[in-house]
């Protein structure tokens, strides 16, 4: 069985002093030679820190919709050139944290036992192992739950999306394969194959 599920990354960075204490992943050295490029913005980035901070806290603690509307865009006002937010050191900064923080997610996905199919920034397709959808089902809630258990996770919106049988997949354009959806219900075939759209194109030419 094969679960697809979508994830939205943490919406304040208050975690990254302990990803800094103790959790940190890859080569050290490399990332610490692309760290020392962007000491000129560690000001700038520590002042958006506390900014998403406050704004976390005020979104949780007192539903205020300003400050969910402000964490809902910083990180696209942080890389989109157009916006007078944008600074490249700060989101170079930005984007070398996230990807820390994606592999190591990856990796304890690896380690409570998933097979990564494919990942990106948006969706997380693992194989389970299981060979029924209820055996799924429990699997893939229990890795939910233990990964929103550490600290680290705990800002992470996780949502089981998809379950399939067998699934055959290039990317995420071109995949092919059966829903798993319960065992009393009957089995549903889901094709999505773009490069079938490119020759079908080809040939009317």
């Amino acid at each position: 069985m094969f679960f697809l599920i979508n994830h939205s990354p943490p919406s304040t960075n208050t975690e990254e002093d302990k990803f800094k204490e103790g959790q940190k992943v890859g080569d050290e050295r490399r990332m610490g030679d692309e760290l020392d490029e962007t000491v000129v913005s560690r000001a700038a980035f520590g002042i958006v820190k506390s900014m998403a901070d406050y704004c976390s806290k005020d979104a949780i603690n007192m539903s205020n919709i300003f400050a969910d509307r402000i964490l809902a865009n910083l990180h696209r006002w942080i890389c989109d050139e157009e916006s007078k937010f944008y600074d490249p050191i700060l989101h170079k900064m930005l984007n070398i944290l996230m990807k820390r923080f994606y592999k190591y997610l990856l990796q304890k996905l690896k380690s409570l036992g998933a097979r990564i199919v494919y990942a990106s920034q948006s969706k997380i397709i693992i194989g389970t192992g299981k060979y029924s959808f209820v055996e799924a089902e429990n699997y893939s809630t229990f890795v939910l739950r233990t990964l929103v258990s550490y600290p680290l996770f705990q800002q992470l919106n996780l949502r089981p999306q998809k379950c399939f049988k067998i699934l055959l997949i290039k990317d995420h354009m071109n995949y092919g394969g059966i829903l798993a959806i319960d065992e009393e219900i009957e089995e549903t075939v889901k094709n999505f194959w773009f490069i079938y759209l490119i020759f079908c194109k080809v040939e009317q030419i």
